[in-house]
């Protein structure tokens, strides 16, 4: 084949028909090529053989895609794949701005969280602050006298 390709080209094509003669042996190596047409046969692309075209045409219908069937399959994945693209960091933009507002919902519940304890403990530090021993005292005696009065009702209810 690289002999072929060499002869083809008209370079040295006396040397590589005696390099090429040198190494083949049988009878049919020694055969006189074929002589190469003047011009070569129709090609489509600039290096296709029209005789493939044409092979497929009775199966197909058609000799084969054309140059804008093939360049508008090229530009309908190009546009996919910049949709693609596009949506790919349409959803990353979407996950990273509900996750920075899930912070900040998060940073207004702890301040809302602190504030109501802060508040608690400042009122029950008041309350007690503000009772008086005496007041304690009678709170107590209070106490005690509604368990009694407590303790008499469910004795009299597990009685009867």
């Amino acid at each position: 084949m690289l002999s072929r390709l060499v002869f083809v080209s008209g370079i040295h094509q006396n040397i590589v028909v005696h390099a090429s003669r040198c190494l083949h042996t049988s009878s049919q190596s020694l055969a006189p090529v074929p002589p190469l047409p003047e011009k070569g046969g129709k090609v489509r692309h600039g290096i296709i053989p029209e005789e493939l075209f044409q092979l497929l045409y009775p199966k197909t219908g058609v000799t084969a895609p054309t140059k804008t069937c093939l360049l508008s399959s090229c530009q309908n994945n190009v546009a996919m794949l910049l949709e693609t693209n596009y949506r790919e960091r349409l959803h990353m933009v979407t996950n990273e701005v509900k996750r920075r507002l899930d912070y900040q919902i998060a940073l207004q519940d702890l301040h809302r969280r602190m504030e109501q304890e802060h508040m608690i403990n400042w009122v029950e530090k008041s309350v007690v602050s503000s009772i008086t021993p005496q007041q304690e005292k009678e709170s107590i005696a209070k106490c005690i006298t509604d368990l009694k009065a407590l303790a008499k009702t469910t004795q009299a209810k597990a009685t009867a």
